[in-house]
């Protein structure tokens, strides 16, 4: 069972992000979702999105296929809070709610009950997936005290295995885990110096990431469970994976 979840004062979230897949919704309520939800995002934005499909015809016949293409046009609605800060994109198949500073899980459960007002709106009544995801930034030092003070070491294991720090360029571990089966509820960690301006070079700022999602694997019906305690169970058992993944010296800077 993963510990209950804590606020510290500091952390080093870079995005929080709550997302909700579903099969198609009716657009004519856009109207009465953005009246319901504008005291904690006044600001709509309708944007144009645009998805180019080509088609090859005859590919396997020893001539040059005809090529074709279609444009798709789709819109989406993003609901940005007053501070800018937060957000809701509202697509076709998906909304999701996007935390660029995060305060605190009472925000998200709070904001969480609100999406399942916009659910009822839609008349949705079942989920293809729910995630939740933590995406932490750590700016460090490519050097073996500071793994060893603030990550676990059984992660920095891995990243030692070349024993030579100052050769790497990229190291991402990715781990995924059936966390808790009867709850469908899946567990990814991704931990990685992605490196991805400077790639190939050894010579980048050090950031260590440490990337963390809960989901559903399979569809359910709204009217089985209650979105609020399953964002809470995702919560508990992310902020759990964190405090594992990370030593009581990085926990004792956050507090």
């Amino acid at each position: 069972m993963a510990i209950k979840s804590k606020t510290f004062k500091r952390n080093f979230l870079s995005n929080v992000i709550f997302k909700v897949d579903f099969q198609f919704y009716d657009m004519s309520k856009i109207v009465d979702v953005i009246d319901l939800v504008k005291k904690r995002f006044p600001q709509s934005k309708r944007m144009e999105i645009k998805n180019n499909e080509i088609k090859f015809d005859d590919p396997w016949k020893w001539k040059t296929p005809k090529v074709s293409s279609k444009t798709n046009i789709s819109y989406r609605r993003d609901l940005v809070s007053a501070d800018n800060q937060a957000r809701i994109v509202i697509e076709n198949r998906f909304i999701f709610l996007e935390y660029l500073k995060y305060k605190n899980k009472n925000q998200l459960l709070k904001d969480v009950k609100l999406l399942s007002k916009v659910l009822d709106l839609f008349e949705i009544n079942y989920v293809d997936r729910l995630w939740l995801r933590y995406q932490n930034i750590l700016n460090c030092s490519k050097t073996k005290k500071w793994y060893r003070d603030y990550i676990n070491n059984d992660l920095f294991n891995a990243v030692l295995f070349g024993n030579n720090l100052d050769k790497l360029n990229r190291s991402v571990l990715q781990s995924n885990y059936v966390y808790w089966e009867a709850n469908q509820i899946w567990l990814r960690l991704q931990t990685w110096f992605y490196n991805q301006k400077n790639y190939p070079s050894t010579t980048f700022k050090p950031e260590y990431l440490i990337d963390i999602d809960c989901y559903s694997w399979y569809w359910f019906s709204l009217t089985d469970v209650d979105l609020w305690d399953m964002i809470k169970e995702y919560n508990d058992i992310i902020f759990d994976t964190f405090m594992k993944s990370t030593t009581n010296k990085l926990h004792s800077l956050m507090d």
